[in-house]
């Protein structure tokens, strides 16, 4: 068994117990900020979420578990993102929508910045931050297809990945810095990305 195990124990059915881990979620990604990742405990997420400990071993035996169920849960909004239906043809529109949200999720949304931080430099939680890249890449090479870019799904993908690479290089830097220096850092990059996926979309 692995010295950390990174699934929940089980998935909630719905009703009480659904609350009770949407509130665990919500509790980690606000100490994610507040205390970041060294000092989360199991037993600080526990008070926060209002449960007790016991409660939050039910469905995550360790702080990693639940930063699965955090990261789960990001990787789920960031593809819906991705696939919402777009008008057809307005993919420079759809990027330019596509980049003010996510720039807005790493602003204002609790614990999403320290969270892909987190995943990305943990060693136990790296499989999940690339499961989840993967995942993001595979959804983004479809609304390439629906652009026309050809070639094979593989090609596509890899495509797509240079463009999430370059976003989540950047979006991190954008929310560091003042109103005017983000503006353009992020100007910078939907000129940059445009530029590359024009190369695939319309050469």
């Amino acid at each position: 068994m692995p010295a950390h195990p990174l699934e929940p124990r089980r998935t909630p059915p719905g009703g009480r117990a659904l609350k009770t881990v949407e509130r665990i979620l919500e509790a980690t990604a606000l100490l994610l900020d507040e205390v970041g990742f060294d000092a989360l405990t199991t037993n600080a997420i526990a008070e926060r979420a209002g449960v007790n400990v016991a409660s939050l071993y039910k469905y995550f035996p360790n702080k990693y578990a639940v930063l699965t169920g955090l990261a789960e849960r990001m990787r789920d909004e960031q593809l819906a993102l991705i696939r919402r239906p777009t008008e057809p043809g307005a993919w420079r529109e759809e990027l330019a929508t596509l980049l003010d949200v996510f720039l807005d999720l790493f602003v204002s949304r609790p614990g999403f910045a320290t969270l892909a931080s987190v995943l990305s430099s943990s060693a136990p939680l790296r499989e999940i931050d690339e499961a989840s890249l993967a995942a993001e890449a595979r959804a983004l090479s479809e609304r390439l297809a629906e652009y026309g870019v050809e070639g094979s799904r593989a090609d596509r993908e890899a495509i797509a990945r240079v463009a999430l690479e370059a976003a989540r290089g950047v979006l991190p830097l954008a929310r560091r810095a003042g109103p005017a220096r983000r503006k353009r850092l992020m100007r910078e990059l939907r000129r940059m990305l445009e530029a590359y996926l024009a190369g695939h979309i319309e050469g």
